[in-house]
Parts: structure tokens; C-alpha cells; sequence
């Protein structure tokens, strides 16, 4: 999974879930765009607006 390493009390500490963290909430903003997109490309073309 992540890289462990051993702290000075001997508990070990995944360093990796932070950058997991930080990928999977950017992962998601991008999804919503996509969302967003498409929404506003195949929902609201057909509008007055448009």
C-alpha cells in the first residue's frame, strides 16, 4: 500500500494516506465537472439561451 516508517515511539505511520486522501478529492472535483459538462451539453442545449 503506502510506505510505513517507525516513529521515535516505535508506532508505524502510513505516509501515503495523505496523498490518497488529496488524489481521491481531486478525482472527484473532476467528476463533477465532467458532470457539469455534460449536464449543460446534453440537458440545457436546447434552451433560449442556447
Amino acid at each position: 500500500m503506502g510506505r510505513f516508517e517507525r516513529t521515535r515511539t516505535g508506532r508505524a505511520v502510513d505516509e501515503g494516506t495523505p496523498v490518497l486522501a488529496i488524489g481521491l478529492v481531486l478525482a472527484a472535483v473532476a467528476a463533477l465537472i465532467h458532470v457539469y459538462i455534460f449536464v449543460l451539453e446534453s440537458l440545457q442545449w436546447t434552451g433560449d439561451a442556447a
